[in-house]
């Protein structure tokens, strides 16, 4: 063994599971068209949901949704900045469908109630904030 060779015999401490794989503090934010508003998402109950706040004044953030199970997917403004559009599985099931949820009333809808199908987002298009393209 050559000199000066150092050995560690202490076991490494392990990260904590949750660490890497548990929720984050808070992820993915956009902001609204307008740039009056912003939102990410972040744990409520345990369960990333989409939140939102002001732009200038962030501690004012509320919840949009309070969704139990899988964490939605993609969530993104329309066009208009008047929605926030998100992807959502089945808890798991990985066949997506596409909500939208209203911040001034806090209504959340499923646009694409199919079973077995997975929405793609195609085009969002300001010149028709009420239409989207899906596949």
């Amino acid at each position: 063994m050559p000199s000066g060779v150092v050995f560690q015999t202490q076991r490494s401490l392990l990260i904590p599971r949750r660490k890497l794989l548990g929720n984050p503090t808070s992820v993915l934010p956009k902001l609204s068209p307008d740039g009056r508003r912003v939102a990410w998402q972040a744990p409520v109950d345990g369960v990333m949901n989409i939140w939102l706040a002001p732009a200038d004044d962030p501690k004012q953030a509320q919840p949009l949704t309070r969704l139990g199970g899988r964490p939605p997917g993609f969530h993104g403004w329309s066009s208009d900045g008047r929605f926030i559009l998100f992807f959502k599985d089945a808890n798991g099931d990985e066949n997506y469908n596409l909500y939208v949820a209203d911040p001034a009333t806090g209504d959340v809808r499923n646009l694409t109630q199919m079973p077995k199908v997975t929405v793609y987002l195609l085009l969002l298009s300001p010149e028709l904030p009420s239409t989207v393209l899906d596949i």
